[in-house]
């Protein structure tokens, strides 16, 4: 279950930002165990998703409250970095609904209590 979540995570941006047809993208992703998969770089040497990709629950749990939240690596500069309450993206940027500086994540309002946040980056 844990590797569908990242695939179909992997196909959204694919649609947007892959050099690669989504089919050839999809294809040549590989488990590599654990929390972990792999994404081959586009014909021309480039992705955003290029790389190893991981999947981490942030924690402490969500307790209405906690607003900052470290990753257990620090992302690839420039790479893309998703972030979920249980199942909804949240947005990245300055006035939206979370920021990341190095491996700290700062939300902007506290996620309600029992959420789950799941991070899917390249380091």
């Amino acid at each position: 279950m844990k590797l569908r979540k990242i695939a179909w995570l992997l196909l959204i941006p694919s649609l947007a930002w892959a050099t690669t047809p989504i089919s050839k993208t999809i294809d040549s992703i590989k488990a590599t165990g654990g929390n972990a998969l792999t994404v081959p770089s586009g014909p021309s040497g480039g992705s955003l998703l290029a790389g190893t990709w991981t999947q981490e629950v942030l924690s402490p749990q969500c307790n209405g409250s906690t607003t900052s939240y470290t990753l257990a690596n620090t992302p690839t500069a420039g790479s893309v970095v998703a972030l979920f309450a249980d199942s909804q993206i949240l947005r990245q940027g300055s006035g939206l609904d979370y920021t990341i500086s190095g491996a700290t994540i700062t939300l902007t309002t506290a996620c309600a209590n029992g959420q789950i946040l799941y991070a899917y980056y390249t380091h």
